[in-house]
């Protein structure tokens, strides 16, 4: 099964959110061990060109950049095209919240990661109750505060697993 709700596009935020976060802590983890200095220099020389998280307006038909945080209208894009042709029902704009740990409940980033869960683009209803997705349930790891705007149903599922709250 592919991950990826778009397939083939620029800057996906999965890709993304993996480098940003693991590429500086795979660094310091082979620095500390004095281990693949060639790694380390590379890791190190990338970082700086990784490009911020994608985002989008709230109707996913434009690319925004960061400085539109501060006017509250966008969320984190699937991609940097993010009117690319869609293949699952994924919610992925969460990812960096969940398991990548590079949103928290607070933060400067923290307002965008709640807007992306409020404009998610997969709430998916069967037979008169909610889906409980995956990927719905998860974020509410990374952020606690969502857990409350989740349906009950989502929970009672999320109390039933062991995730940390």
């Amino acid at each position: 099964m592919v991950h990826e709700t778009q397939w083939s596009v620029n800057d996906p935020i999965i890709d993304m959110a993996a480098m940003q976060a693991l590429f500086p802590v795979t660094a310091q983890a082979a620095q500390t061990l004095g281990v693949d200095a060639d790694l380390v220099t590379r890791l190190q020389a990338a970082i700086p060109k990784i490009r911020p998280l994608p985002r989008t307006d709230f109707g996913q038909t434009q690319v925004l950049g960061p400085s539109a945080d501060s006017a509250g209208n966008d969320m984190l894009a699937l991609s940097a095209q993010p009117t690319a042709a869609k293949h699952n029902v994924e919610n992925l704009g969460l990812e960096p919240v969940w398991p990548y740990n590079l949103i928290r409940d607070s933060g400067n980033q923290s307002d965008l990661a709640q807007r992306t869960f409020s404009h998610r683009s997969y709430i998916t209803r069967l037979a008169g109750r909610l889906e409980r997705r995956r990927d719905r349930v998860h974020p509410a790891q990374g952020l606690p505060a969502l857990l409350a705007r989740c349906p009950a149903t989502t929970a009672k599922h999320l109390g039933s697993r062991s995730i940390g709250l």
